[in-house]
């Protein structure tokens, strides 16, 4: 009862599509009103399936699944279905989903930046607009595993410095990002070096950071390319030529 608006309102979920329900209005066992009710089924997110995975890397193609169901727990075919995913502010994916036949609701996407991705999916019956699913995707190049959460490295953020462009001594250092810019401050025993020779590196807790230091001229003469990896994956590349130095006869 509403005493501002002077009126009753009943609430509840009705399941049973095959059902043809009666409402009917009862006051002291006289019925004033009654009237068949058409029942359709709209989708909620309570009872809905979302699923998809949270990380995946640069190049990986990732399979969004949306399993709408009602207020019952019946899975709803036929619905308009949207995908939205957004990446770094920027859509990446903004797709109308077909359903397989099955009330099971698919899309497949190939992610070619890392980024920090929110994903929604969601499904229009007549003029009602329902977000049904949300989630968030990582694109990382590795992620690693830091006590009971994921520390997602970028390579875009990630930055080294001091890598020598002669015949001389070098103190290398390496800072790792997360997807967001920040110093990760962890250590996650990176690994260094050229031409593929990667080698361990010393690490830095009062500022975040690693170095590798050395000479030139321990047999990196002819190097290529000098890198930095972590967990067998490589988080930065950068080519190298170093001068050859021909003494006079």
């Amino acid at each position: 009862w509403d005493p501002e608006y002077k009126c009753y309102t009943v609430e509840g979920t009705a399941c049973g599509l095959g059902l043809a329900p009666v409402l009917s209005v009862v006051i002291e066992g006289v019925t004033l009103m009654s009237s068949t009710v058409t029942l359709a089924q709209i989708p909620v997110a309570d009872t809905s399936s979302y699923t998809a995975v949270d990380y995946a890397q640069p190049g990986d193609s990732v399979l969004f699944t949306l399993l709408p169901s009602d207020a019952c727990g019946v899975v709803i075919a036929s619905l308009t279905v949207d995908l939205l995913v957004v990446c770094d502010s920027v859509t990446v994916v903004n797709a109308a989903v077909p359903d397989a036949g099955t009330g099971m609701y698919s899309h497949s996407h190939t992610f070619t930046a890392e980024g920090i991705c929110t994903v929604t999916m969601s499904a229009t019956v007549g003029i009602t607009y329902t977000t049904l699913a949300t989630g968030t995707l990582y694109i990382a190049p590795t992620s690693v595993l830091v006590g009971t959460e994921y520390v997602h490295v970028s390579a875009d953020y990630t930055t080294v410095s001091g890598i020598p462009v002669a015949m001389e001594a070098y103190d290398i250092t390496l800072s790792l990002a997360d997807l967001s810019g920040s110093v990760i401050q962890h250590n996650l025993t990176p690994l260094m070096g050229w031409d593929g020779g990667l080698g361990a590196v010393s690490w830095n807790a009062d500022n975040y950071s690693y170095t590798l230091s050395g000479s030139i001229c321990d047999g990196y003469q002819a190097a290529s390319s000098f890198a930095a990896s972590v967990s067998g994956v490589a988080v930065f590349s950068q080519a190298v030529s170093y001068p050859t130095v021909v003494s006079e006869a």
